[in-house]
């Protein structure tokens, strides 16, 4: 996704899934990058996170597990929840998981370090150290506002499908969104991701 004026422009696939979480990017090359590390929010150093938070990681490639310690301890963890393909602003595109603790309402510990680490291939990475508030405020954000989208499909030559210039199909989907973003109290809006679904409004 690419910001433009207050536009947002997010284009994939619509033969691709149908959940798609995004955050402003950059454009890159067709060939994708090679997997890095993790990104978790709440931001790496972020202070009185509400309580309430849920833990999210960017990631390109899948890891093994994770491991959350909260004041020194580790504690369990629900399995981690896919919620969707989308983009981050420097590290390209990947998927976004949900991280919360094995409790019955998935809260965090108040005014405690937490520490989420990843086992990769390569061995264990941090992910993200964030400190929680005492508490969670209830304080209202801001929703985000979905002002209209464009569907359109393009039709390549058959010449050109692998011809080393990005087009793999024959037909291309694409989406164009314009949207005002939300917000959140006590949050910095590097660490908001906007989740687009589009569906049959009568299911199927």
């Amino acid at each position: 996704m690419r910001t433009r004026g207050g536009w947002r422009l997010v284009l994939a696939g619509l033969f691709a899934a149908l959940a798609s979480t995004a955050a402003p990017f950059s454009a890159e090359a067709c060939s994708p990058a090679p997997p890095g590390p993790p990104i978790g929010l709440p931001r790496a150093g972020a202070t009185d996170v509400s309580t309430a938070s849920s833990i999210i990681v960017f990631t390109r490639g899948v890891p093994t597990g994770f491991t959350l310690q909260v004041g020194g301890q580790t504690v369990s963890l629900d399995a981690p929840f896919e919620l969707g393909g989308g983009a981050d602003a420097l590290s390209g595109r990947g998927t976004f998981l949900r991280i919360r603790p094995a409790t019955a309402d998935g809260f965090l510990l108040p005014r405690t370090e937490h520490v989420l680490t990843a086992m990769l291939q390569t061995g264990p990475v941090e992910v993200t150290r964030f400190t929680t508030a005492a508490g969670y405020d209830k304080t209202e954000g801001t929703a985000p506002v979905l002002n209209a989208m464009h569907l359109w499909r393009v039709r390549y030559p058959v010449a050109d499908i692998s011809s080393g210039n990005c087009v793999f199909a024959e037909y291309h989907g694409f989406i164009t969104v314009d949207y005002v973003p939300g917000s959140i109290p006590n949050t910095s809006a590097d660490s908001v991701i906007h989740q687009f679904r589009l569906a049959p409004k009568n299911g199927g």
